[in-house]
């Protein structure tokens, strides 16, 4: 480096200064490369967390509304507006699974998952054989089927003790006190109320209208006869009952006995539900347990990434720390070494060339260390004492010289002086 040139010197420590400022700019990248790395990590796992929060509280909502679905109490309009929900809640459920997949996972992550998924599908199958069912006992129209049975068995005895009554009253020839109007009585007013879209259930209540309505109508005939004076009252009576009443109430129980078989397919419908129910419980109690396990393992995971962004955090601080401090050392040293360099020989000439002009020593020479322009300084500070050396010896000597000559010439004009003096005595002596 002695040999560079200034500006070379200068060059390279530009150049020195720029590398480690490029060199402390790739550790400050590096840096926070690490810090958004950590960040997205983070990101990313919080998004996890999210997607299996969300899959667990949608996996509840879907079971919440099947087990709604157990309900006497729910009208048809209302069952089908949980079969909608239940297929929006399945179809969001899928896509936020497949969301969770696309995200990485541990070791312990993918095989909760795969085993998630495995659970999954079978409780998804089950839930649509569930659903399947609740169609069905939706076709029957008959949505409490217990109380529907118990309905139509109190209708039946209704009209049982009603006949019976009817049969009291032809035997004593007394009025029968019964209802004879159909649409007067409870089991009239209800069959005649209710309606149906299934086929059976509805021919069953045809069925049961037109015997009752004929039940209804001997009734009237036997009272009419009955406050009539007509002879053989009781034979007339007996024919009615046996030819009309008594096979309408055969018909009728025949209808009855339909609709209450229509009731234990509905019964034996809902007793399969409950089965189903109880299968989907496990299902899921399987599936939201694994569900639990893999949000404890994605919070680890959270947690993990996030001591990691907090090291890679403090390893990028103190990057970034080490890399100021260095670059701050290296240009504090270049700028010593460049005042080393260029300050201290230009010091030197300056004291020399003081030193020169105090003492007129010309043996006064500075040290020549570098062949750059400061070295050519201090050679052509040298050879300038040098010659002002020999211009002043070849001065002095030749002030030697004139002294010299100035005293011979002193002692010829002292010479030529007495010799003047001496041709004056002369020249007076002889005049």
């Amino acid at each position: 480096m002695k040999n560079l040139r200034i500006r070379h010197k200068l060059l390279l420590s530009f150049f020195i200064i720029a590398a480690i400022g490029g060199l402390a700019a790739l550790i400050n990248m590096r840096g926070a490369n690490l810090l958004k790395g950590g960040m997205r990590d983070m990101g990313q796992t919080l998004e996890k967390v999210q997607s299996i929060m969300t899959i667990n509280d949608q996996m509840k909502s879907i079971m919440a509304r099947e087990f709604r679905l157990l309900s006497t109490e729910l009208s048809l309009q209302q069952r089908q507006v949980i079969y909608r929900e239940i297929q929006d809640y399945l179809s969001n459920l899928e896509v936020e699974i497949h969301t969770f997949e696309s995200f990485d996972h541990s070791e312990e992550g993918e095989r909760l998952l795969s085993s998630i998924k495995e659970k999954w599908q079978q409780w998804r199958d089950e839930g649509l054989h569930y659903l399947e069912l609740n169609i069905r006992m939706d076709e029957t129209d008959i949505l409490n089927p217990l109380y529907f049975q118990n309905t139509v068995l109190r209708y039946r005895e209704e009209a049982l003790q009603w006949i019976v009554s009817l049969n009291d009253a032809i035997s004593n020839e007394a009025p029968f006190r019964g209802a004879t109007d159909p649409e007067q009585s409870s089991l009239g007013k209800w069959l005649f109320d209710l309606s149906s879209e299934n086929s059976s259930l509805a021919v069953a209540i045809g069925r049961a209208r037109r015997p009752l309505g004929n039940i209804y109508y001997s009734a009237k005939k036997i009272n009419t006869l009955i406050y009539s004076d007509r002879q053989e009252v009781f034979e007339l009576l007996l024919e009615i009952f046996e030819s009309e009443t008594l096979p309408a109430q055969e018909e009728l129980f025949a209808a009855l006995d339909q609709m209450s078989a229509e009731a234990d397919r509905a019964a034996a419908i809902y007793q399969e539900m409950h089965q189903q129910s109880d299968k989907l419980s496990s299902y899921f109690c399987a599936v939201r347990d694994d569900v639990q396990r893999l949000v404890l393992n994605t919070r680890q995971e959270s947690a993990d990434i996030t001591d990691q962004s907090q090291r890679q955090a403090t390893v990028s601080t103190i990057l970034s720390i080490s890399a100021l401090v260095i670059a701050i050392f290296v240009v504090v040293l270049l700028s010593t070494s460049l005042a080393r360099f260029i300050t201290q020989p230009i010091l030197r000439i300056s004291r020399g060339f003081k030193h020169f002009m105090d003492t007129n020593d010309f043996s006064t020479m500075v040290k020549v260390e570098s062949e750059d322009e400061i070295g050519q300084m201090a050679r052509s500070f040298n050879e300038m004492v040098h010659q002002l050396q020999y211009y002043y010896t070849e001065v002095q000597a030749r002030n030697d010289d004139l002294t010299q000559t100035q005293e011979e010439l002193q002692a010829a004009n002292i010479m030529l002086e007495d010799h003047s003096h001496t041709l004056e005595q002369k020249v007076e002596e002889r005049t």
